[in-house]
């Protein structure tokens, strides 16, 4: 993705945002630790997004 910013935890892709859109991986919750510097890339913690994933939000959106 062009413009595009990424959030990698270890060696993984956790998320990434791209023209207002967070695109999220499985791993986005993957543990307590993953899921702090999730909020800080992104403003919301891992239950809230999964809130808004339910909801059907469109700021999130999971990768398959």
């Amino acid at each position: 993705m062009d413009n595009g910013t990424v959030f990698q935890s270890y060696s993984s892709t956790i998320a990434i945002k791209h023209k207002g859109i967070t695109y999220l991986t499985k791993d986005f919750d993957y543990s307590v630790t993953t899921s702090k510097y999730l909020k800080q890339f992104c403003g919301k913690s891992a239950k809230e997004i999964k809130a808004e994933l339910k909801n059907g939000t469109t700021k999130f959106k999971m990768l398959e």
